[in-house]
């Protein structure tokens, strides 16, 4: 269990810097790159690299960090995104720590896996749930979000693997 001070304090301070910076990003019009009207989810890019990096406590706080910024601007149920993130970014570190190493193989497919898993689940909670099976709202709405998101992940994971190498952030 980490302790609130020192190292540890200053890594989660450093990573809810980053994912609300990410969250600022997402939700400010005109900064992010829309194709075909959907944007990637930066903040769930987050998550995921989190998750992967620093194992799933961190990944699971992370989520609910995240979650909770998203919920405060989404219209549709206030605890489904700190929820979903939550379990994600728990189940992520554990899957990434258990049973992959931390190569590009395996960073493809935990990316398109955990992009591909929340907007199913997300497609199940606000189209299939409440009567609205349609597959178009999948194909044309859910679908390219979560490839964009998926790319979004990759590029983070990248990233974030260049920056923890280079200035040596402990990883417990």
């Amino acid at each position: 269990m980490d302790k609130l001070t020192g190292k540890p304090f200053v890594n989660y301070f450093m990573l809810s810097v980053v994912c609300f910076l990410l969250f600022v990003v997402q939700y400010t019009d005109g900064l992010m790159i829309k194709i075909n009207g959907c944007t990637a989810l930066l903040p769930v890019s987050a998550v995921f690299c989190i998750s992967v990096y620093f194992r799933e406590w961190k990944g699971a706080i992370m989520g609910l960090f995240v979650g909770i910024l998203m919920d405060t601007v989404s219209s549709g149920s206030l605890i489904f995104n700190s929820l979903t993130l939550l379990l994600l970014g728990c189940f992520t570190g554990l899957v990434a720590t258990c049973y992959f190493n931390r190569n590009i193989f395996s960073g493809i497919i935990l990316c398109l896996a955990f992009s591909f898993v929340y907007f199913l689940i997300k497609w199940l909670v606000f189209a299939v749930i409440p009567g609205y099976f349609s597959l178009s709202v999948l194909l044309i709405s859910y679908l390219p979000q979560a490839v964009y998101t998926a790319i979004s992940n990759f590029i983070l994971y990248l990233v974030f693997g260049f920056v923890i190498k280079k200035i040596q952030l402990k990883r417990e």
